[in-house]
């Protein structure tokens, strides 16, 4: 987690892809997912901590755009892409769901 990061060059400071690109989709994985995440070593089990995934063709996309793709510190070989479970994938459809449905109020 946090490859996506260092993968567009913003090694140092988290949550500014966040803030710079709000309209990008980002679970917030919960409990279950952090633990399932922590088992296979996409993450470190510590507690507390707030852990998004981010869809990686967005990542790509965004690699790929004007504002990044010249970039020197541009490093897509960090990426580390993986399937979710199926359980999880149907949380992140309905978060994606109530995160269109806010756009649209």
């Amino acid at each position: 987690m946090g490859f996506h990061f260092r993968a567009l060059g913003m090694g140092g400071t988290r949550g500014r892809i966040y803030i710079k690109h709000a309209d990008l989709f980002k679970y917030a994985a919960d409990a279950q997912d952090k633990h399932w995440l922590a088992e296979r070593q996409h993450m470190r089990a510590t507690g507390g901590k707030m852990a998004y995934l981010l869809i990686e063709e967005d990542i790509k996309e965004l690699a790929s755009s004007d504002e990044y793709k010249d970039c020197p510190e541009l490093r897509l070989e960090e990426l580390k892409p993986f399937a979710v479970p199926p359980w999880m994938l149907e949380k992140m459809q309905k978060a994606m769901e109530a995160q269109r449905s806010e756009k649209d109020v």
